[in-house]
């Protein structure tokens, strides 16, 4: 079967099978075969390396990895497209397919496919875990989080997301694209954007410009007590964004303490408690977490 490599082969493709595509789904199906290669190489894929691929969507990305992987699971919710997946790589031999969510939750990946992944490693000895995806765009943010926040240990992640997703991977503190995408993200790994990508290659064409991104796990981390307590403050004080800092994490109700004691852990970690949260940066948050999460075992 000839897999297309440009918009209009595509559109005729999908449509010559009766195949619509599922906005909702976030699908934007990158075409140009050169990119794809580009994208894939920049993962550094051996024979000892285990890909996991969110969204399969037309394989056309997954035809580049099954080539210089070891083995290659990849994910895919849409019937239609796991079905055309299914005929295009039916070829390969080490990869695996998943008709699934990635994601069981907001805040989990799907039990079933890390099981895959483990299963997958285990049978490599020496094996190296990596993600390469054109991501779906409707999942890019939680499916990020995820990745890097899971136990999985993971030598690179190579993402093509929204540019101003990735943009937010690496926004400064107190800037309108610091959030807590970026503050969970930076504190498990570094990002960098590897290229911008028009539009034109996409079909459809996203509304928005896209980004190849590449993360590689942070080797020191700040010193933390509690991890729950420093995404539960990294929540609290963006969701609040606009309150100060002990305000927002008294609206939070953080570690159920009282705003007095609130205040003192604040202090306590050498914070002014009515700066606004949005400013601080990973460390320093870190240091906060670390004083309330005291604070809130002395009850």
């Amino acid at each position: 079967m000839t897999i297309p490599t440009t918009p209009t082969e595509l559109r005729q493709f999908l449509a010559e099978r009766g195949i619509t595509v599922d906005k909702k789904l976030g699908q934007h199906f990158l075409t140009d075969r050169n990119m794809l290669r580009w994208i894939a190489e920049q993962a550094e894929l051996t024979r000892k390396d285990v890909v996991l691929e969110i969204g399969t969507g037309t394989a056309l990305l997954t035809n580049e990895l099954v080539q210089r992987a070891g083995v290659v699971i990849t994910v895919e919710m849409d019937n239609a497209m796991f079905e055309l997946s299914r005929e295009l790589l039916a070829q390969f031999t080490n990869v695996r397919q998943f008709h699934a969510d990635i994601l069981e939750k907001r805040d989990r990946l799907n039990p079933e496919v890390i099981a895959a992944v483990r299963d997958a490693m285990a049978s490599i000895p020496g094996a190296v875990f990596k993600v390469v995806a054109n991501i779906p765009y409707s999942i890019s943010s939680p499916a990020i989080i995820d990745l890097v926040s899971g136990d999985l240990p993971y030598e690179r992640i190579v993402l093509t997301i929204q540019l101003e997703v990735a943009e937010r991977l690496n926004a400064p503190p107190g800037s309108k694209d610091y959030g807590f995408l970026t503050v969970v993200t930076r504190y498990h790994s570094e990002a960098k954007i590897l290229r911008q990508l028009p539009t034109q290659i996409f079909w459809p064409q996203p509304k928005v410009n896209s980004a190849v991104v590449k993360l590689t796990p942070r080797l020191e981390k700040p010193p933390l007590k509690d991890y729950a307590m420093f995404r539960a403050v990294a929540r609290a004080v963006f969701d609040y964004r606009r309150k100060n800092l002990l305000n927002a994490l008294d609206r939070a109700k953080i570690g159920g303490l009282d705003k007095a004691r609130i205040k003192s852990a604040i202090e306590q970690s050498g914070l002014d408690p009515l700066i606004r949260g949005e400013s601080l940066a990973v460390p320093q948050i870190c240091v906060l977490a670390n004083s309330l999460s005291a604070s809130s075992s002395r009850r």
